[in-house]
């Protein structure tokens, strides 16, 4: 079969550029990302009640629709905040639940069953999925020219050019949305004076009858006649501010009229917003740009750069505008793509090349070339497989080719070594490939396999880093399957064509390595002799290394380098106006301006707004602002994000009348929780603060911690009002016209949405003036039964005043309030922060009965990736253990080959990375795991040929030789792997901060285990002998 396998010269030569072809034009298809596109398995339940208190939002939003949700299978977390006019709630799937995909469905179904909701909520609760595709590849403020000001209102001509720049972005190919953030929506304002509606004697009553009835549009039907048919309908639609203005208040008999206009101004306003913001100092109006799931990101933001450009052109030139306008590119996801593709491009090339030199050193040029085209091949071809799997080109799929680099050329190093010494032994060509493969046929598909087994649970891995990290380990798989072909079908048949036997002179040029065998020979020999002392050895290196880990190292889920982003938050005196907050943090972005602007790429602003990551950080409100500062990508500047923080640190605590204030990177990697993140559950709100208060004191006082808060906030100065309903019914008030009254003294009442002349406008009454609304209660009346007017003062008194809550806070459908705290990882990690925490719990527990303390954030995420991983490793290690006795017949050798390679491969990664004073991470916990399949192949190598040997030699010159002779193969598929990572572990070209720990791992787990091997597999095997020796069985190779 091998023999008429390799006669087919002519179709291998004709596959290996026909897939250089395809790939490469697959490959320019293949659309850019910075991360593969994947579901978080959350869903968020928005819905909008204006105008309503946290405790009424929760009563008759949040509980209700709480009370469905849970009824559903499937759910894990159930989070809910009620604040001001705003019910949220954040539902977190269960990531083992059999029919996941099914519940998004379930919960959509179980809020639409919530019927009993107030009538102020004209939309229905807003149910969405979230997942990374639906984030903006890039933000664009479109803002005016001039000096920094503390303006933070978009004008009118402000919103129609953002709207105008939308729709125009909105027909580039590739856009899937475009959102206006914080959008205001167009108002139609009527402002009564106060006086005349007194003095013309008009009531509350009559002004929203009269808006009701005289605006209508009925259809009346169609009447044919001879002359065809014709349409009748009534039409008295209130269109714009003249129509409005005509509309009759009153009309009495002898002739008086009083319409809108006379006792009121009428004109079109911006819709007050959530929040505002700024970008570069100036008001801003925020584009978020969400590209189709198989669009280029980079041709999508190329484009719209250019449209941008053209838009502000034809406005900065047009004579009717009263200043000039320019964009400002907020999060631009096209810079960290560029940068990281073009660094691990970079680190490829790199790798490449010195792979190419490791196999020059051993090998004939004509040999190399043959092995090293292995490597291209295996990459387009695996990229050809990827549109398949709908796989984008991005860091995490990048990074696989850069782990999987040096690894696809061992097995055609193994195949080509073989023939080759075949050829060299004067063998002919044809003979030598087809005895030469075979030879080598059971321990290369063995080791490939034990590296596939190795990665194969990681794609496997749950919850949201086993959804991001799972494509590192498929395009490794996919490009080893595509190495096997090229080795055992292409490979063989360009040995035979191409290779050549070096001549005499040739030959001297590896005699390096005949130097090289004779002393491993000579060692090995030693090691064989005292292995009892190279074992103890081995053990002391191993509890050494783990014993220096645990004092001197750490463990960081995602540790926080390479950062591009820096956020200073502010939460000012709760009596603060979005202007107030405005004007004080004005210093705060004039001392940013003064950073190079290679360095600072934007500085945007949110006021109203504070969100620093998941929506349990999110908090709105006049008295709270946020600075987000967009750094260029960490290897292409000079400002390190430390000496920022360290010059903005005395502007920001400067700023007065704040009553907290942060400034922190923005963590990297796929998205985690805090690292303290604490949640109390009780039904009482007193017992949850006092544990809330002792434990942010006890946090505190953990050396290490800082940005210690919880969620339990001040809301704003309230006054609540009564309606006195025995005068109201006994007068026939509607207590409807009550409430609307008292909305329009204070921002106004919008009554109904009218159609305007483009798009559906509020209609808002309000009062003319500045007095507070106490002020002029007796100033505005409703209309009683009888007909007498009865001012508000009559009907409403004031029962309390006070700050209230500024939200509340559910956890699994129950009141809880959160505590956290960030950590500074040099000091105390967030697991031994917690660790400290969590003496206290069951003493709070039991000093209050009812209470539940649920530790969640990364402290959560961390337990769960590790349980994860043991169980990834625990089904790596199966499967490399199954493999490895298939390969080698035997039950026993799998123990010899993981013993020998796998500790020591450990123990040296822990070394490394103490003296390279990093922390352990999950990636590089990922790493660990991978090299396990990679380090196990030298123990396969070495063990099939010394099996064959001990039926030609004696056991121990069997140990020794086939260990020698098996040293080229192994050392060459090591070295090319750990040569393959050590360009993007060491950022040579340009590295990725973020992958730098697994590529660290895998490269020194490797050269580690490699080392490890070579000695330590002779030496367990002889160790092995001799115990069964002592009961008389024989040798353990040949068992």
């Amino acid at each position: 079969m091998l023999k008429s396998l390799y006669s087919q010269s002519l179709l291998a030569n004709l596959l290996t550029p026909a897939i250089f072809v395809i790939g490469l034009i697959t490959l320019v298809r293949l659309p850019l990302e910075v991360f593969p596109s994947v579901n978080y398995d959350v869903v968020s339940i928005t819905t909008v009640f204006p105008g309503a208190s946290p405790e009424q939002v929760e009563r008759l939003v949040t509980n209700p629709i709480e009370d469905e949700v849970k009824t559903v299978f499937g759910i894990r977390d159930l989070f809910s905040t009620s604040i001001e006019g705003l019910s949220t709630i954040t539902v977190v799937l269960d990531q083992d639940y059999r029919y996941k995909s099914e519940v998004v469905s379930d919960i959509q179904r179980a809020v639409d069953r919530v019927e009993a909701l107030p009538a102020e909520i004209t939309d229905r609760p807003l149910v969405q999925e979230l997942k990374s595709d639906r984030e903006p590849s890039i933000l664009v403020a479109l803002v005016p020219t001039g000096e920094m000001s503390s303006s933070f209102e978009p004008s009118l001509e402000h919103r129609e050019l953002a709207l105008a720049l939308k729709r125009e972005f909105e027909n580039i190919r590739g856009v899937g949305e475009v959102r206006l953030e914080a959008e205001q929506d167009l108002e139609f304002i009527v402002s009564f004076d106060v006086e005349k509606l007194r003095a013309a004697g008009v009531s509350i009553d009559e002004i929203v009858s009269a808006f009701r009835l005289q605006n209508l549009s009925v259809p009346a039907g169609e009447r044919e006649f001879s002359s065809g048919v014709v349409r009748y309908r009534i039409e008295n639609e209130l269109t714009n501010t003249k129509v409005i203005g005509d509309v009759i208040l009153r009309a009495s008999i002898d002739g008086q009229i009083f319409r809108v206009r006379d006792l009121a101004e009428i004109s079109i306003g911006l819709k007050k917003a959530t929040y505002y913001s700024r970008a570069s100092g100036q008001p801003a109006q925020v584009l978020q740009i969400i590209k189709q799931q198989s669009a280029d990101v980079l041709d999508v933001v190329d484009e719209l750069k250019e449209v941008a450009s053209g838009f502000l052109d034809r406005v900065n030139t047009a004579s009717d505008q009263a200043w000039n306008w320019e964009v400002v590119y907020g999060r631009d996801l096209t810079i960290p793509v560029r940068v990281r593709n073009e660094a691990l491009a970079t680190s490829i090339l790199i790798g490449g090349i010195l792979v190419f030199l490791v196999l020059l050193l051993a090998l004939h040029w004509r040999t190399a070339v043959i092995v090293a085209i292995g490597i291209p091949f295996s990459f387009l071809g695996a990229i050809i497989l990827m549109p398949g799997l709908d796989y984008s080109l991005n860091l995490l799929t990048m990074f696989g080719f850069v782990v999987v680099l040096g690894m696809i050329v061992d097995d055609a190093i193994v195949v080509a070594e073989a023939i080759f010494s075949r050829m060299e032994k004067g063998e002919s060509r044809d003979v030598a490939v087809v005895e030469g493969t075979a030879s080598v046929l059971r321990p290369v598909l063995g080791s490939v396999a034990t590296t596939i087994f190795a990665f194969a649970p990681l794609v496997m891995m749950s919850g949201i880093f086993g959804q991001f990290v799972k494509f590192i380990p498929m395009v490794v798989i996919l490009c080893l399957l595509v190495s096997l072909v090229e080795a055992f079908f292409l490979l063989p048949n360009h040995m035979r064509d191409f290779a050549k036997i070096p001549s005499a002179e040739e030959g001297k040029r590896f005699h390096w390595f005949d130097r090289l065998r004779d002393f491993y020979r000579s060692f090995l020999k030693h090691c064989v002799r005292f292995r009892y002392f190279v074992l103890v050895g081995g053990l002391v290196f191993i509890v050494l290394a783990g014993d220096l880990h645990k004092k001197m190292g750490s463990f960081v889920l995602f540790p926080r380098e390479g950062i591009d982003t820096v956020m200073i938050t502010f939460e000012g005196r709760p009596e603060l106006s979005v202007a107030e907050m405005a004007e004080r943090i004005r210093p705060v972005e004039e001392a940013l301006t003064k950073f190079s602007r290679e360095d600072v790429l934007s500085v945007m602003t949110s006021l109203g707004l504070i969100q620093t990551g998941g929506q349990e950080t999110r908090r709105t409100g006049t008295n709270y602002a946020q600075v987000t500062v967009n750094l260029s990508p960490s290897v292409r500047r000079e400002l390190e994000v430390s000496h920022l923080i360290r010059v903005m640190t005395p502007v920001v605590e400067e700023v007065p009348d704040m009553l907290t204030t942060s400034i922190e990177e923005a963590a990297g990697g796929p998205p985690v929780g805090r690292p303290v993140s604490i949640i109390l559950t009780h039904d009482s709100f007193e017992v949850l603060e006092e544990v809330a208060a002792e434990i942010l004191q006890e946090l505190a006082s953990i050396e290490g911690t800082r940005n210690v808060s919880d969620s339990n906030l001040q809301g704003k100065f309230e006054a609540i009002y009564e309606i006195d309903f025995l005068r109201a019914l006994q007068a026939g008030v509607s207590t409807a016209s009550v409430g609307l009254g008292l909305q329009m003294l204070v921002e106004g009442a919008v009554i109904q949405q009218i159609r305007g002349e483009n798009e559906r406008m509020g209609l808002r009454l309000k009062l003319k003036g500045d007095e507070a609304p106490e002020e002029l209660l007796s100033q505005l009346s409703v209309l009683s039964r009888s007909g007498e007017l009865l001012p508000l003062d009559r009907l409403l008194k004031k029962v309390d005043s006070g700050s209230g809550r500024y939200s509340i806070k559910h956890y699994q459908g129950q009141r809880s309030i959160s505590v956290y705290a960030d950590v500074e990882t040099s000091i105390v990690t967030a697991s031994r922060a917690n660790q400290l925490m969590e003496t206290r719990f069951s003493e709070w527990k039991t000093r209050f009965p009812g209470l539940k303390i649920y530790s969640l954030g990364e402290n959560r995420d961390t337990q769960e990736s590790f349980e994860s991983l043991k169980e990834a490793l625990t089904f790596a290690l199966i499967g490399v253990i199954f493999v490895v006795i298939l390969t080698l017949g035997s039950l026993w050798l799998p123990l010899v080959v993981l013993m020998s390679s796998v500790p020591l491969g450990v123990a040296g990664v822990l070394i490394v990375f103490v003296l390279d004073q990093r922390p352990l991470s999950f990636l590089a916990a990922f790493g660990i795991v991978g090299f396990i399949g990679v380090a196990v192949n030298v123990g396969i190598v070495l063990v099939d040929r010394i099996q064959k040997l001990t039926k030609e030699l004696p056991y121990r010159e069997a140990l020794i030789e086939g260990s020698v002779e098996r040293l080229r193969a192994v050392l060459l598929t090591s070295v090319t792997t750990v040569f393959g990572l050590m360009p993007t572990a060491y950022g040579w070209g340009g590295g990725d901060p973020f992958l730098q720990p697994m590529a660290l791992a895998l490269g020194w787990g490797v050269a580690f285990a490699t080392l490890s091997g070579i000695v330590f597999t002779p030496v367990i095997l002889a160790v092995g002998d001799d115990i069964l020796g002592i009961f008389g069985k024989g040798s353990l190779a040949k068992k």
